[in-house]
């Protein structure tokens, strides 16, 4: 039987990102800055910089921004 954990991480998929999340995303594939993304994004000035560098690292981000990459190459 699966761990909590990994529930929580299969139901928390791209789908599933806020709205702060999804802001970053859009935010740091138009100039590729984490702390100007998160600033814009909604989040504290005084935290952008960790707060990027924390997005970043999350898969369900990641995926989306290989996406709007993506989108960006089509059009």
């Amino acid at each position: 039987m699966p761990r909590t954990t990994e529930l929580k991480k299969r139901a928390y998929g791209e789908n599933q990102l806020t709205d702060k999340e999804r802001s970053f995303c859009t935010n740091y594939v138009s100039h590729y800055n984490m702390a100007k993304a998160a600033r814009e994004a909604g989040y504290s000035g005084k935290t952008a910089k960790q707060m990027g560098q924390k997005l970043i690292k999350k898969a369900n981000v990641v995926s989306y921004i290989g996406k709007l990459q993506a989108q960006a190459l089509e059009d």
